[in-house]
């Protein structure tokens, strides 16, 4: 599903979480890969995702401001 041409220390991480079970689907993951996404198989990729994947609900107040904060700087 990854870009070849994408940054591979990227793709190994979300290969990794993907394979790991740690990878996650969200509104913002969401907008920004449909927005990107190239083609067929791309697309379908993401509505597997969308599938498969754990759903985070941004707007639940339990752990996730904190998950959230830590992120800038760390957005790849």
């Amino acid at each position: 599903m990854l870009r070849t041409d994408g940054d591979p220390v990227v793709r190994e991480r979300v290969n990794d979480a993907l394979n790991n079970g740690r990878a996650c689907w969200c509104p913002p993951v969401q907008l920004e890969l449909w927005n990107g996404a190239r083609g067929e198989q791309e697309q379908k990729a993401l509505r597997e995702f969308a599938r498969t994947l754990a759903y985070l609900d941004v707007d639940d107040p339990g752990p996730w401001p904190a998950t959230w904060r830590g992120m800038p700087g760390r957005a790849e």
